[in-house]
């Protein structure tokens, strides 16, 4: 019983790895996509300034 018992322990560390792996590959992934957004919204902002620079040379 406590070859089972060590299994078992062996089993749910490796599991909770695992998840600790997963949950920070997920943080990753969102500090990404913050970071895409972010720089998605200062690509139209110099858009933005470019096209009113544009106008006023006109």
């Amino acid at each position: 019983m406590n070859s089972v018992s060590g299994v078992t322990e062996q089993t749910s560390a490796g599991v909770e790895q695992v998840l600790a792996s997963v949950e920070e590959q997920t943080k990753m992934t969102e500090d990404i996509v913050s970071g895409f957004k972010e720089l998605e919204s200062l690509t139209k902002r110099l858009e933005e300034v470019v096209l009113e620079d544009g106008e006023q040379k006109e």
